[in-house]
Formats: C-alpha cells, sequence, structure tokens
C-alpha cells in the first residue's frame, strides 16, 4: 500500500448492500495514512488512520472519519449507520495486511 493505491469496499448496512472506493492520499508507513473516498455514498468522506506505539510492544490505531460537506440526508445516513461501520475496526494490523495482500493480489 501507498498513495494512489485504490481500495474497493463492497459492505452490507443493515441488509443493504453499499459499494465505495478510496484512494490512499497520504502514506507514512507505521505513522499514518489517509484515504479519501473517490466513489460512494457521501459527496466527500475522508479517514485518517493514526499509529501510536504504546508499552509492550503495542500499537494504538485511531481513526478519525466523517462525510464532509454532507448533505442532511449523508448526515443521518453516516449517523445511523456508525455503529454498523464501527465494528469493522476490531482486528489487527497483522490481518489487515493480510487481508490487503489477498484483494490486490
Amino acid at each position: 500500500m501507498g498513495e494512489g493505491t485504490l481500495i474497493e469496499y463492497r459492505l452490507a448496512l443493515h441488509g443493504a448492500p453499499v459499494r465505495w472506493r478510496t484512494r490512499i492520499e497520504r502514506w507514512e508507513p507505521a505513522r499514518c495514512f489517509v484515504d479519501r473516498q473517490i466513489a460512494g455514498p457521501f459527496a466527500l468522506w475522508m479517514h485518517t488512520h493514526l499509529f501510536e506505539e504504546q508499552p509492550g510492544g503495542k500499537t494504538k490505531f485511531t481513526v478519525c472519519w466523517a462525510p464532509h460537506n454532507a448533505t442532511a440526508e449523508e448526515q443521518h445516513t453516516f449517523d445511523t449507520n456508525r455503529d454498523s461501520m464501527n465494528k469493522g475496526w476490531g482486528g489487527t494490523l497483522e490481518q489487515l495486511e493480510a487481508y490487503l495482500a489477498r484483494v490486490q493480489s
């Protein structure tokens, strides 16, 4: 993964299929990366992923995300589905790396 990488998502939110595509806009290995939606359900959407080393060899992973310049309907959709979307952040970085390697090969 690096700047310019495209990632395609296929999700189900409350049983409805949702697809979107993001591009890695910023890539600083072991520090952070930012992905921006280039096609999907929101007018403008970005994730900022921050990594912070913790005691015991652990890594704290913080994701800041929200639709930008959203219409009232888009904001409502985002707010309504936030809990479902948050369920995707329970894995490990190793699982993410393995998944990305699998889907990008």
